[in-house]
């Protein structure tokens, strides 16, 4: 079976993951995202007034430092000891490219999926279960994240869409021309 869906990808994410020594430290995902999350938009280190207007001074992470991973991995983390640790030593950093868009459906968040399935498999998809039996096809260990798309809860049945051609003798006609597979 092969299969898509319709979400809309963004640009380019960092994923951490902390390693066993930030867990032991104290650290969790969130922890690191928070630290991570600061230096690219600034920790507030002081506010002072001047002409009445407050003025923000911020620490920043230099931009040209913000997309090498090599560089992050020097990133300065903090225990919650205090200590300072190579974000390296505490998390594994890897580019994903992330989602643009999140859908919604009855205030949950929905994905369409779509599939191709073998014409005789299509009896295995119809009926009351035939939606979650779809999902469920899709728990193959070559597939990233396959076993959240299998425990998706299915908003509707299985629509079936027949992979037919439609030929026609004079792909033309007067003011258009039918144009893919089939104009040939």
């Amino acid at each position: 079976m092969l299969g898509g869906d319709d979400l809309p990808f963004g640009k380019e994410q960092i994923i951490l993951e902390p390693t066993p020594r930030a867990r032991a430290l104290g650290l969790s995902t969130a922890d690191l995202g928070s630290q991570l999350r600061a230096a690219y938009s600034g920790a507030l280190v002081q506010i002072y007034n001047q002409n009445q207007s407050e003025v923000e001074v911020r620490v920043v992470l230099p931009e040209d430092e913000q997309d090498d991973l090599s560089k992050l991995q020097q990133f300065p983390g903090k225990t919650p000891a205090g200590t300072l640790v190579p974000l390296g030593n505490l998390a594994v950093l890897h580019n994903r490219r992330g989602i643009d868009v999140i859908r919604h459906t009855d205030a949950q968040m929905a994905v369409r999926i779509y599939a191709d399935y073998a014409y005789q498999g299509q009896a295995h998809f119809n009926g009351e279960d035939g939606a979650r039996e779809l999902l469920k096809a899709f728990d193959l260990p070559a597939v990233p994240h396959s076993t959240a798309i299998a425990m998706g809860r299915p908003i509707g049945p299985c629509r079936s869409f027949p992979s037919q051609d439609a030929w026609v003798d004079d792909p033309v006609l007067p003011g258009g021309t039918l144009i893919g597979d089939a104009a040939s």
